[in-house]
């Protein structure tokens, strides 16, 4: 058999989350911090990296008869399967609704990329949000961010619209993009005009 039919399978056993340094070009530039806020996985880092810094799944478990700051997120789950039935998310389908989960997870990332959660967040966030997310859950939303964490300053925003302009910057006048976004709960068309944006 030729070595090039043979395939590597990934391996899907994730690392437990790096805790990443909060240098003072950061700090002092107050550099934004991205969120793709999914409701399957979640990315975090600062606007300046290349790709995210975390990615890990939204997810959160508490071990039975363990404290309350005993809750593990994401990546830091060791063995997923094993207390699949203690899994929590903050979504239900594609919203997130239970914003106590929302603020573990807040304070997971934050706590990874060097921030101390018991101060304040001074950087702007940008976070993805699904589409016709309604009123109230973004208003709770920034009423975490603003009120538990101090942030300045909160951008809301689609991730597929984000990754649209990354990808394609330039428009030409009266163009028409068709695409398809795709959460883990449902798919979307979404259309959008240049001469509109």
């Amino acid at each position: 058999m030729a070595s090039s039919n043979v395939f590597a399978l990934p391996n899907l056993n994730k690392e437990p989350d790096e805790f990443f340094a909060y240098t003072d070009s950061t700090r002092l530039r107050k550099t934004p911090i991205i969120i793709d806020n999914g409701s399957f996985e979640c990315r975090a880092g600062w606007a300046i990296d290349e790709s995210p810094r975390m990615v890990f799944k939204s997810v959160t478990a508490k071990q039975r008869g363990k404290k309350e700051s005993e809750v593990q997120v994401g990546n830091d789950i060791a063995n997923i399967e094993v207390v699949r039935w203690l899994l929590k998310t903050q979504f239900d389908r594609n919203v997130v609704t239970h914003f106590d989960i929302q603020e573990q997870i807040f304070d997971h990332i934050f706590n990874h990329l060097g921030i101390s959660s018991e101060s304040r967040v001074d950087h702007p966030i940008v976070l993805t949000e699904v589409v016709a997310n309604p009123g109230y859950y973004r208003q709770n939303m920034s009423e975490l961010l603003f009120e538990c964490y101090q942030v300045p300053q909160v951008v809301y925003g689609i991730d597929a619209l984000f990754s649209l302009h990354h990808n394609h910057p330039k428009k030409s006048e009266n163009a028409m993009v068709l695409f398809i976004w795709s959460p883990h709960h449902s798919r979307n068309p979404c259309a959008e005009w240049s001469d509109r944006c």
